[in-house]
C-alpha cells in the first residue's frame, strides 16, 4: 500500500494528462484551436493545440496531491507556468505581439525569483580555475534573463513531431536522476510529475509505425510551461542549498534547444530581421531541406541533445573542471555554428541551381 501511495502521484499525472488530451481535443475542433499546416510546417491538416493544456492540468492535480512543499514553492512554480498557459493559449488562438509575449514571460519568471525564491547567484568556476564568478545584484536580472531564454529556447525548437517533448525529457532525467542522488529529495517529485505528463504527450505526439502522424501539439502554452519548469529546475538544481549540478553542467543539459536559437538570432539580426521572424533557419528545417524524413530529422537531433547531455554528465561525475567544461562548450557551439551556417549555404545554393 505504501508504494501504491507513493506512486500515485505520477501515475495521476499520466492518466489526467491523457484523459484531458481526449476532452480536450473536440472543444479545440470546434474552438479552432488548432495549427494549420503553412510552408514552414511538416504536418498536414489541422492538428489540436491541446498539449500544454493536458500537461498542465496533469501536473497541476499531481502536485495537489504530492501535499505541501513549502522548500520548492510549489505555489509560485505552479503560478509561473499558468501565467504562461494562458498566454500561449491566447496566442495560439490569435498570435501575440512578440512584445506581449515577452511580458508574460517576464511576469512568470519574476514569479520564479521573487516569489518562488530560486535565483542563479553564481554562475561556477567558469572561467578561471576555483574562483566562482559570483552575480551579486545582477542576480536577479540575468536569471530573469536566463529563464525567458530558456523559455523561447524551447518554443523554438518545436517544429516537429515529438521533438520539443523528446528535448525536454533529455533535459529533465537526468537533472531527475540527479536530484534524487544528490538528496534535493523535495523537487525531485515534482521533476518526476513533470516526466510523467511529457511522456504521456509525447505517446500522442511522436510518430511511431502505428502512429503516422501526431494527433496533438503542444502549442505555444505547452513549450512555454514545459520551458518554464526546465529553467526553474536547473537553475534550483545548480544553486545552493539543493545544487547537485554546476551550472555548467545545465548547460550541457539542454544544448541543442540554446544553440539552435542563438544560430536562428543571429541569423536573422545579420540578414536584418526582427529575432522573432519566421523563417526556416531552425536546425529540423535544415535537415527536412537536405531530405531527412521528419521521424529520421527528430532523432538525429534528439541523439544529438543525447549526447551533449551525456558530455555534461560525464563532465560532472568525473570532475572535470568547470572551466574546462564551459570552454569545452563553447568550442562545440562554435563547431555547432559553422556546421548550421554551412548546411544553409550548401541549401541555398541547392535551391538557386
Amino acid at each position: 500500500m505504501e508504494v501504491i501511495i507513493k506512486l500515485l502521484p505520477y501515475v495521476l499525472a499520466f492518466v489526467v494528462t491523457l484523459g484531458m488530451i481526449r476532452l480536450l481535443i473536440p472543444v479545440a475542433d470546434s474552438t479552432g484551436l488548432v495549427d494549420r499546416p503553412t510552408d514552414r510546417k511538416s504536418h498536414r491538416g489541422l492538428v489540436p493545440l491541446v498539449g500544454g493544456m493536458a500537461m498542465f492540468s496533469g501536473f497541476a492535480f499531481a502536485v495537489l496531491v504530492l501535499g505541501s512543499q513549502p522548500q520548492v514553492h510549489e505555489r509560485a512554480m505552479l503560478a509561473g507556468a499558468l501565467v504562461l498557459v494562458i498566454a500561449g493559449v491566447l496566442d495560439d488562438y490569435h498570435e501575440l505581439p512578440p512584445h506581449t509575449r515577452l511580458l508574460w514571460q517576464i511576469l512568470s519568471a519574476a514569479l520564479m525569483t521573487l516569489w518562488g525564491g530560486v535565483v542563479i547567484h553564481r554562475l561556477g568556476a567558469i572561467l578561471w580555475p576555483h574562483d566562482v564568478l559570483g552575480l551579486s545584484f545582477l542576480a536577479i536580472p540575468v536569471t530573469i534573463f536566463a529563464v525567458v531564454g530558456g523559455i523561447n529556447a524551447l518554443n523554438l525548437s518545436d517544429g516537429l513531431d515529438g521533438l520539443a517533448g523528446g528535448l525536454a525529457l533529455i533535459a529533465l532525467v537526468p537533472g531527475g536522476y540527479l536530484a534524487l542522488q544528490g538528496g534535493a529529495t523535495d523537487l525531485a517529485p515534482f521533476i518526476g510529475v513533470i516526466v510523467c505528463c511529457l511522456v504521456a504527450f509525447w505517446l500522442v505526439n511522436m510518430r511511431f509505425p502505428w502512429q503516422r502522424r501526431a494527433r496533438v501539439f503542444m502549442g505555444d502554452s505547452g513549450s512555454m510551461f514545459v520551458g518554464f519548469l526546465i529553467a526553474w529546475i536547473l537553475a534550483d538544481l545548480s544553486q545552493p542549498p539543493r545544487q547537485v549540478l554546476t551550472p555548467v553542467t545545465a548547460l550541457y543539459l539542454f544544448a541543442v534547444p540554446l544553440m539552435d536559437t542563438i544560430f536562428v538570432i543571429a541569423r536573422r539580426l545579420r540578414n536584418g530581421l526582427s529575432p522573432m521572424a519566421a523563417d526556416r533557419m531552425h536546425l529540423h528545417h535544415m535537415l527536412l531541406d537536405l531530405g531527412l524524413t521528419p521521424v529520421k530529422a527528430v532523432i538525429a537531433i534528439l541523439g544529438l541533445a543525447a549526447i551533449l547531455a551525456g558530455l555534461g554528465l560525464a563532465g560532472l561525475c568525473t570532475g572535470v573542471p568547470e572551466f574546462v567544461m564551459f570552454y569545452g562548450f563553447l568550442v562545440l557551439f562554435g563547431v555547432f555554428f559553422v556546421t548550421c551556417n554551412r548546411l544553409r549555404r550548401r541549401i541555398d545554393q541547392a535551391a538557386q541551381d
